[in-house]
C-alpha cells in the first residue's frame, strides 16, 4: 500500500527568515530584483557590486574578478553573520563584437568576470557552506551558453557555457556536504545589460520573437532563483532551469 505524502506546513509559502544570502550584481537588473524579493521573504541579503561600501545596509564593493577582494568580502560577511546560506551569482558583462573582430583583451574581460569571477565567489562561499553543512547556490547562465551563442558574442557564449559546467560540478562535489547548486538559463531580459547591445549597433530582440510575446522582466528570473534557493527545491541539485519564456525549448 502506498503511503500518503506528508507536506510540511512551511512548504505552503517560501520563508527565508534567518537566512543569509549573498547576491552578486545586486545594484541593478536581475541582482537587484533578487535582493528585493529575498528580503521580502525574510532573508538578510548581502549585495556585492561596484558600489561604495555601505555595510549598514549590507552592500559591499566587490569586483568578483579580483580573487583577493572576493575572499576579503566573504570573510567579512562570514565573520559578521557566522554563515552564508544562499549564493546567487548574477554579476556579468556582455558585448556584441563580431567573432572575427574580438580581441584578446575583450575576450579576457568577459571571461574574467563571467567565468572566473563566478568561480572565485562560488569557491569562497563553498568553504563557508561546507563548514556549516548547508547551502544553496544559484548561478545565472544564459541561452547563449546553450545555443552556440544565440546571437551574442563568442566570449559571452563561452563564459555562460562555463557557468553551466561550474554549477553542475559544484552540485556533484557539494551534495555530500548539504550544498545544492543549480543554474537558471534566461534569455534576453529587461535589464541595463541588454540595452548595452545598442552600444555595439546591435538591435535589441523584438518582443514578437518570443512565444509569450515579451522579454523577461528581472522579477521573472528572481522568482525562479527564489524557488531554487528555498526549501521548496530540497531535492533538486545539478539542474538547469529554463527561464526564457519558451525561447529555447529542449
Amino acid at each position: 500500500m502506498e503511503k500518503d505524502f506528508i507536506i510540511a506546513p512551511e512548504s505552503a509559502d517560501v520563508d527565508l527568515s534567518g537566512q543569509i544570502a549573498v547576491v552578486t550584481g545586486a545594484n541593478s537588473g536581475m541582482g537587484a530584483a533578487t535582493k528585493k524579493l529575498f528580503e521580502k521573504h525574510g532573508a538578510i541579503v548581502c549585495g556585492l557590486d561596484l558600489v561604495e561600501d555601505d555595510e549598514a545596509n549590507n552592500m559591499y564593493n566587490c569586483n568578483i574578478a579580483d580573487q583577493t577582494k572576493v575572499k576579503e568580502v566573504i570573510e567579512k560577511i562570514d565573520k559578521k553573520f557566522g554563515k552564508i546560506d544562499i549564493l546567487v551569482c548574477c554579476a556579468g558583462v556582455t558585448n556584441a563584437i563580431n567573432f572575427e573582430e574580438l580581441t584578446e583583451a575583450q575576450w579576457d574581460r568577459t571571461m574574467n568576470i563571467n567565468a572566473k569571477g563566478t568561480f572565485f565567489i562560488s569557491q569562497a562561499v563553498y568553504e563557508v557552506m561546507k563548514r556549516n553543512k548547508y547551502g544553496k547556490m544559484v548561478h545565472v547562465s544564459s541561452i547563449a551558453g546553450l545555443a552556440s551563442g544565440a546571437g551574442s558574442s563568442v566570449d559571452y557564449a563561452c563564459s555562460k557555457g562555463a557557468v553551466l559546467v561550474l554549477s553542475r560540478y559544484i552540485a556533484r562535489i557539494g551534495a555530500e556536504h548539504g550544498i545544492y547548486s543549480n543554474a537558471i538559463i534566461p534569455g534576453p531580459t529587461e535589464t541595463p545589460m541588454l540595452y548595452k547591445l545598442k552600444d555595439f549597433n546591435k538591435p535589441v530582440i523584438e518582443d514578437t520573437s518570443f512565444p509569450m510575446n515579451r522579454k523577461a522582466k528581472p522579477e521573472d528570473c528572481a522568482y525562479a532563483i527564489l524557488f531554487l534557493a528555498s526549501q521548496q527545491s530540497n531535492f533538486i541539485t545539478g539542474a538547469y532551469l529554463d527561464t526564457n519564456g519558451g525561447l529555447v525549448m529542449r
